[in-house]
Parts: structure tokens; C-alpha cells; sequence
């Protein structure tokens, strides 16, 4: 392919050009599927980068997947992850702050602790999980009980991975609950305010737009308090043999004793409730879409009595005892959650990056202009038919190890786990900047999942037979008001 100057790089569908440039931002607002189908088909499937709309009337820059290995070696100094996530947040009002993205210390230890205590988080979140669960499904043995299942998941995960990321008392605080789930879902609102902005107009609309942000941080700052002052005793004395293990104190004691300027309780708050949106928001959306697939796909693949079934096999006829080492053996339930995954992930752009300088050329000798925001199109990659079987349907033994795989089945995809990370599946990102969490949620989901499968009854709600994912904007969401049918088993 011919080399290209930033000049020469085409616009999908010529939107640079008068009326189209208008009718360009109204279809990424009202059919992005079908522009980013498009910007695929016609040219970054075929090796070609091309702009394509973006947010506040910008122009993104899609680069083709085939760059991904060349992109992933490049130095942060070239192509900046955070500078790009910042401008797509709107971090500065949605989250409470710019530093709270762009300041990497608080993702090092987040990081530092997945390393040193992935089994023990694991641990964590399952011993909570169990109460987080009956809360929201209740204990009724012999009636049905309608659940409405996306604010259900988003609860769910919030209480249980809160016992690692807060403790005890803040997870089991339903007013706290609640305003992590609100922080999470205001994120969103705000930062999608100002994609409809024009750039020039952010300093006058963005402190409007955060206002519920700013009242959520100041609530949320008045349940925090006790606990904050509680563990000042820890740092004051230097007495932590029983000093808590949570996320909330080891960025209290990092704070404390690197980074004073952020060692107070607003900033502490705010961090809280960012690894609450970072770790939380996508696997509660990831949960439901899971759910609804499961459900829906059950007819014809016996996708409920299967997953029941490995989980007898993997753990016994006793209550499962989670570590990474057994979430790596549901190899039908990680199957499952890579295929919802892959069809129903949140956005459909991925690995987005800045371009901090001049003169970067492309391996195919295209230059990418300074300031330029890159991303890579993944939902048409992730269901083009000529990489994947059948690549708009879920099937969802696809991925298992081999011999798991039903007749039938494509198996063109097998032994593909849900974590592992190639740059023609983008979920969790790419290169050194791919999700460190991933391992984790992983575990969380599959703890999720199976323990509702174990202990309850499940099934579709008359009132919606067959949900189906809304597009909003270039989100995709599961139906919010889709209810399901729960009952407690008499016998697990």
C-alpha cells in the first residue's frame, strides 16, 4: 500500500466535506453501528486508517488492527493512553478531576495488589457475594420473584467487590451502595453532555453538567469520613498488624507517606469511587448481557444445565471454593463470557491512544498527525464472518477446550480464553495499557454467574421473551427495565 500524508487519510463516507461533515456527527449519534460497519468495510478491514467522527465535532483517527503489534511497542511519550481517555471522559467534570485519570499512582498499586493478593481479593469478593446476591433475588423458595436484572448486577458487584475495595462497612452500606452506582452511571451522563458540546463551550457547560457529580462526591464524602478518620490511628502509630487489607487503606498509606497533596478526604473519596466505576461498570454490564444470553440461547444449546453441570464436576456437590486456579477450569462458563463479550462489548472502539508528537509513521509508512486521538474499530472486527464462524451469532461453547465443544459447533475458535488479548479481540484492550484487572474479573464473573445458576432457578420474564441490546449513541446497553425470573432452589 502507497504511503500517505495526514492530508491524504480519507474521511468515512466523506463527512469532511459540507453537508456531509453535519450529516457525519448525526450518525454517530443516531447509527454508529452503521458508520463504524463502514469505516471497517471500506477501510481499516483492508489495512487503511481513515477519520471518522468524534466527540464535541472532532474528528477520531480509526487505525487498522493489523497496526496493533507495531502500536503496542510504541513509548507512552509518542502514543499517550491517558491523554486519550481524559478527553473521552471529560474526565476534568465527569470524574470530580482530571489527576484522578492522569495520575498513574493510584493504577500502580491497584495493579501491585492484583500481583501480590489476586487470590485473596478473589476470596473477598466471594465472601460477600453470597448476601450481595439475596438481597437483590431474595430467598423465596416456592413464589417467583421479578428482578430487574442490569440494576441488580450493578448492585451486586458494587457490594461484593467493595469488601476488597472498602471494607466491610462501606460495602455493606446501602447508601453507599447507591452512590457508587450513581457516581458510575453520572460518569457517563456528564461526559455524553459534553460529546454533543462543542470543545469552545466546555468551561461554561461542564461545571453545569457535573453538578450531580459534585453532590454524589460530597454525599458520598459524609459516609467515607468515619472510616477515614478510623484508619488515621493505623498511619499516625505505625501500628498495622491489624491495620485493614482494602484498597481504601493501602491509597491511604500510599497517600500518606508519598503523595500528601492527595492524602485528605475529598481526593481519597474520589479515588474510591473511580476504581468503583473502573472496575465495576463494565463486568455488571458484561453479567447482564451474560445473563440475558444464557437464558435466550438455552433452547437450543442446553446453555443452563451445561454451565450447572461444570460446576458439579469443578467444585463438587459441596459450595465452590474460588481461587484464579478453579475459575481457570470453567471452561464452558469463561466460553460463554468471551462470546457475550465479543458481541455485546460496552463500546465499539478500543484501544484509544493520543499522539503526542510529529513525525510518527505508520508500519505501512502513512503519517499519523501530532493530537491526533486513534482508537481501533472492534464490534464489525469482532463479528466479521471471514475471522470467526458465524460471526453475529452467540454460540456459547465456541471458545471451550475442544473436546467440550457440542457437535455442530464452529470450532474455529477453541481453547480461546476469556482474558487472553489478540488484536482481532479487543475487550480488554491491547498491548501494555490492556486491562490489569481482567484476571479478576474474570473470577468475579464466573463467581457471579455460577452461584446465581447454583442456587436459583432462573428463566425469561414474560414481559420481555427475548431482550435485545440497546445502541445508544456508540454504547451498547442491556435493555434497563428487562426483568428475569428468579427462585431460590430447594436444594443447591
Amino acid at each position: 500500500m502507497a504511503s500517505q500524508a495526514p492530508g491524504d487519510i480519507p474521511f468515512v463516507r466523506d463527512f469532511d466535506k459540507g453537508k456531509s461533515r453535519f450529516a457525519g456527527y448525526w450518525s454517530l449519534w443516531s447509527n454508529s453501528k452503521d458508520l463504524f460497519q463502514d469505516a471497517y468495510d471500506s477501510f481499516t478491514k483492508h489495512g487503511q486508517p481513515c477519520w471518522i467522527p468524534g466527540s464535541s465535532f472532532s474528528k477520531h483517527l480509526a487505525l487498522p488492527h493489523t497496526y496493533l503489534p507495531w502500536l503496542a511497542a510504541q513509548p507512552d511519550s509518542v502514543f499517550h493512553h491517558r491523554e486519550a481517555f481524559n478527553d473521552l471522559l471529560k474526565s476534568k467534570w465527569s470524574l470530580g478531576g482530571s489527576k484522578y485519570i492522569m495520575e498513574p499512582w493510584s493504577t500502580r498499586l491497584f495493579v501491585a495488589k492484583l500481583r501480590a493478593n489476586l487470590d485473596a481479593l478473589i476470596q473477598d469478593f466471594c465472601s460477600e457475594l453470597p448476601s450481595a446476591v439475596a438481597e437483590q433475588f431474595g430467598e423465596k423458595r416456592t413464589e417467583w420473584t421479578e428482578v430487574t436484572v442490569y440494576g441488580a448486577m450493578k448492585t451486586i458487584f458494587i457490594r461484593a467487590a467493595g469488601r476488597w475495595m472498602v471494607g466491610p462497612t462501606l460495602c455493606q452500606n446501602g447508601e453507599f451502595n447507591r452512590l457508587a452506582v450513581a457516581y458510575m452511571e453520572t460518569v457517563f451522563y456528564v461526559s455524553g453532555i459534553l460529546h454533543y458540546t462543542p470543545r469552545i463551550l466546555h468551561p461554561l457547560v461542564g461545571p453545569v453538567a457535573s453538578l450531580r457529580q459534585q453532590y454524589i462526591i460530597a454525599q458520598a464524602k459524609k459516609l467515607v469520613r468515619p472510616v477515614f478518620e478510623d484508619r488515621l490511628q493505623y498511619l499516625s502509630f505505625s501500628s498495622e498488624k491489624d491495620a485493614p487489607k482494602d484498597f481504601l487503606y493501602e491509597a491511604m498509606k500510599h497517600a500518606y507517606t508519598t503523595r500528601r497533596e492527595d492524602f485528605n478526604l475529598h481526593d481519597i473519596t474520589i479515588y474510591g469511587l473511580y476504581f468503583y466505576w473502573a472496575s465495576c461498570h463494565q463486568i455488571s454490564l458484561t453479567a447482564t448481557f451474560t445473563m440475558f444470553e444464557i437464558l435466550k440461547s438455552d433452547a437450543e444449546y442446553a446453555t443452563k444445565s451445561r454451565l450447572q453441570e461444570e460446576t458439579v464436576r469443578v467444585f463438587g456437590a459441596d459450595g465452590p471454593t474460588w481461587s484464579r486456579a478453579t475459575a481457570a477450569q470453567c471452561s464452558l462458563m469463561d466460553s460463554t463470557l468471551r462470546e457475550s463479550l465479543r458481541l455485546n462489548s460496552f463500546i465499539s472502539r478500543h484501544v484509544f491512544k493520543k499522539i503526542m508528537v510529529d513525525g510518527v509513521q505508520a508500519p505501512d509508512g502513512t503519517a499519523l498527525p501530532k493530537g491526533a486521538l486513534t482508537c481501533v474499530i472492534s464490534r464489525p472486527l469482532h463479528t466479521d464472518h471471514e475471522l470467526m464462524t458465524e460471526g453475529g451469532r452467540f454460540i456459547p461453547f465456541r471458545f471451550a477446550a475442544a473436546h467440550e465443544i457440542p457437535e455442530g459447533t464452529p470450532t474455529d475458535g477453541a481453547g480461546k480464553k476469556l482474558t487472553a488479548i489478540t488484536p482481532d479481540y479487543l475487550p480488554f484492550g491491547y498491548g501494555k495499557h490492556a486491562c490489569p484487572g481482567r484476571f479478576l474479573a474474570d473470577a468475579q464473573l464466573k463467581m457471579v454467574l455460577t452461584h446465581m445458576l447454583r442456587y436459583y432457578e432462573i428463566e425469561l420474564s414474560p414481559k420481555n421473551p427475548c431482550p435485545r441490546p440497546v445502541i445508544h449513541r456508540e454504547a451498547t446497553l442491556p435493555p434497563r427495565r428487562a426483568m428475569i425470573l428468579v427462585r431460590r432452589r430447594a436444594k443447591a
